[in-house]
């Protein structure tokens, strides 16, 4: 019987080892998870100081110098819109050799870069591009393409001339007197 006092003593203590390593390893683990929990919950601080310049979209259209006039003008060409993006003007021509040139500067004194959305020819009738040109083109006479980029601080120079097409002939003309109002518009958006 003694010796199964004993057994039942050791087995006890056996226990009692397990249960004890078994809480300590719960402590254990419940510290670790404060320790991790508490460093990942950890507020960061950053500090530091910054300027933020002023800001400014300011791309238009200025200094419209006509270059050749041997037609009658009704209203010469004007910057007309808000935005300031627009010339619109209104002229006649009668013969093969009249037509009609100016420049104009488009400039970027803004602070921010602009990108050209579309650029649009307006005013001009089906009809009337049968026997008319009417083109726009930098100074340089390459071509206006859409995605151009006018950085802050530069200026470009646009010439746009209308025009009696080369290959016609007196009986290819109109036969009633036309006048013609037409306009120019660029949009730049913000690159």
């Amino acid at each position: 019987m003694q010796k199964n006092t004993e057994e039942k003593i050791k087995y006890r203590k056996i226990q009692r080892r397990k249960h004890t390593t078994f809480v300590l390893f719960l402590v254990v683990l419940l510290v670790l998870i404060t320790i991790g929990y508490a460093s990942l919950a950890t507020v960061l601080n950053i500090n530091g100081n910054t300027t933020i310049g002023k800001v400014e979209w300011n791309i238009h259209f200025q200094n419209v110098q006509i270059v050749d006039n041997n037609c009658n003008i009704v209203s010469g060409a004007q910057i007309v819109d808000a935005e300031q993006t627009k010339v619109e003007y209104t002229i006649k021509l009668e013969d093969l050799d009249e037509r009609y040139e100016f420049t104009v500067d488009v400039v970027n004194t803004g602070t921010l870069d602009g990108i050209l959305e579309s650029a649009v020819l307006g005013g001009l009738s089906t009809e009337a591009r049968k026997y008319l040109n009417y083109t726009v083109t930098y100074a340089d006479g390459s071509a206006i393409t859409n995605g151009a980029e006018l950085k802050h601080g530069e200026h470009v120079t646009l010439r746009v001339i209308v025009e009696f097409r080369d290959d016609l002939t007196k009986d290819d003309l109109p036969t009633e007197e036309e006048t013609f109002t037409l306009t120019y518009q660029m949009k730049y958006i913000q690159k």
